[in-house]
């Protein structure tokens, strides 16, 4: 999950698309050529039955399931006439090219019939997702962008409800331990997020127009809660690994727990260490850095890793606590994690699994504790920090008044047993 593809731009994703489309076309013509020459009819017009029937198999393909999915028909009355007048001028030049005696202007003829066969090609493989361009993730360029307006590339069923595809996204799809985002598109509900190849899956609980443009709207508050979850169990986790020499050899974000496993032996005392680092770390409000790396530039970063990684990886840096390969949403500065806090470390196979909180979640936790303690403290009368200290009071009183209730029953056992005796 570490390892993240550095999508290449619109323009250079079309150009390959464009070759992939281009270069059999012009096998096909090379062989036809050196069979039967360039003015034979039999090869040009053999080349173009076989092209206007294959592309016309990909429209009627894609007319059918755009029917059959019972989503909008903007690509039948749109897009399918845009690809019947392309074919009309590729057939064009094909016929010119027939009575054509000057051979220049024949290639001239040639090249751009292909180029009209290639475009073809692309968009009937874009538009039915056979060749997708990777959805552009600007949650990655802004992690606190909350609203987007983006283009729909196609809906269908899925099993509960719709996957809609964007041409680029601000929700983020469940990935490297880290939920999914949830929000709107439009008036669909977005219930997950889910990446595919590249490609940004929103499964949503209604169909959305294809090649409308729509404004995505995600719940800020479960993305920055994610982003302090995930933000500090980076800081911790590096502090650990720093300080006992382990690796992180598990991660969950759970919807109210963060639990984390290392492989090593670590007291709760000690652990009480590295929540006071940590949470110094957060005081001193240190920058975020983020960025790709690859190749030698890569294998100069010490960073954390549960398995060697190679291309385009996403570094994320907490400059003096962190260094780890991450593909999830961040904050900015290490102040905006807010606070850390420890509720528990205990033996897991052979190392230990800790239980964390981290922003608003462990202030909401402190606070219902101190409730509970000013509660408890009400109860005794005394100072909720004092609350400890009367329990034991407390306890104490319990532990002589069972220990009088016993001798009291014991001299009252003997006094019948004599009675009866």
């Amino acid at each position: 999950a570490a390892r993240i593809a550095n999508a290449p731009s619109p323009a250079m994703a079309y150009a390959l698309q464009f070759l992939c489309t281009l270069l059999p076309t012009l096998l096909i013509e090379g062989l036809l050529l050196f069979a039967f020459g360039y003015r034979s009819k039999r090869s040009w017009l053999v080349f173009l039955l076989v092209n206007l029937v294959t592309q016309g198999g990909f429209a009627v393909y894609l007319a059918v399931t755009v029917l059959n999915h019972g989503v909008s028909g903007w690509s039948l009355i749109f897009y399918i006439p845009i690809e019947v007048i392309i074919t009309l001028v590729e057939l064009l030049l094909y016929r010119r090219l027939l009575t054509e005696k000057n051979k220049a202007r024949a290639a001239v003829y040639a090249i751009a019939a292909n180029l009209c066969s290639a475009v073809l090609g692309v968009d009937l493989l874009k538009m039915k997702g056979i060749f997708p361009m990777e959805t552009e993730k600007l949650y990655y360029a802004d992690p606190f962008l909350t609203d987007f307006t983006a283009t729909v590339l196609d809906c269908q069923p899925g099993k509960n409800g719709y996957l809609v595809t964007l041409d680029r996204t601000a929700f983020y799809p469940e990935g490297g331990g880290q939920p999914a985002d949830h929000g709107v598109l439009d008036r669909a509900a977005v219930t997950d997020v889910h990446e595919k190849n590249g490609v940004i899956l929103h499964n949503v609980d209604r169909a959305v127009e294809i090649g409308k443009t729509v404004t995505g709207a995600i719940d800020w508050e479960r993305r920055f809660d994610h982003m302090q979850q995930h933000s500090g169990e980076h800081i911790c986790s590096g502090l650990i690994c720093q300080r006992f020499h382990c690796d992180n050899v598990g991660f969950h974000m759970g919807a109210d727990i963060v639990t984390i496993d290392f492989n090593a032996d670590i007291s709760w005392e000690e652990l009480l260490e590295i929540e006071a680092k940590a949470n110094q770390y957060l005081y001193e409000n240190h920058p975020i850095d983020i960025q790709f790396h690859r190749g030698a530039e890569l294998e100069a970063i010490d960073y954390r890793s549960k398995k060697a990684l190679e291309g385009d990886v996403r570094i994320v840096a907490f400059p003096g606590a962190d260094c780890c390969a991450c593909c999830g949403t961040h904050v900015l500065r290490s102040g905006q994690v807010g606070l850390v806090k420890f509720l528990s470390v205990q033996k897991f196979r052979e190392g230990v699994r800790i239980e964390l909180l981290c922003g608003k979640r462990a202030l909401e936790y402190l606070s219902k504790t101190w409730e509970q303690a000013k509660a408890i403290g009400q109860r005794l009368s005394v100072k909720p920090v004092d609350s400890e200290a009367a329990v034991e009071r407390l306890e104490g009183e319990l532990t002589s008044l069972k220990l009088r209730c016993t001798q009291l029953e014991e001299s009252v056992f003997e006094s019948i047993a004599k009675e009866l005796a």
